[in-house]
């Protein structure tokens, strides 16, 4: 009996200690860097994917913007972006940003998601 108290104890921490799913981290990107992500988003995105809040993707497998969040956290994107985000669908680049490049365009994707 204690050791089934003991196991419940520890899965209800480990729970808890763990954003639930669709909880957004704040990335802390400033206005400054929001508002370059959006240029970014345009300029590098905006060919594929639906960049705006109620923008759809001009290229069918690509996903818009807005749509990121339904699945996952956009803050879990952040690692890939560092470290060389692989080909999503046909024709994606492989990126690797700087960190102040992955605040601004994972917060200005945060800014599209619809409610």
């Amino acid at each position: 009996m204690l050791r089934l108290l003991l196991i419940s104890c520890t899965i209800g921490l480990v729970a808890c200690s763990h954003a639930p799913h669709g909880a957004e981290e704040d990335l802390g990107a400033s206005p400054a860097e929001i508002a370059a992500g959006q240029r970014m988003a345009e300029e590098q995105c905006g060919t594929c994917h639906g960049v705006a809040r109620d923008a759809q993707s001009p290229m069918r497998n690509a996903p818009p913007f807005s749509y990121l969040g339904r699945n996952y956290p956009v803050s879990s994107l952040a690692e890939a972006l560092a470290e060389g985000m692989i080909t999503g669908h046909d024709g994606m680049p492989e990126w690797e940003l700087e960190p102040a490049e992955i605040r601004g365009l994972l917060g200005y994707i945060q800014s599209v998601q619809e409610p």
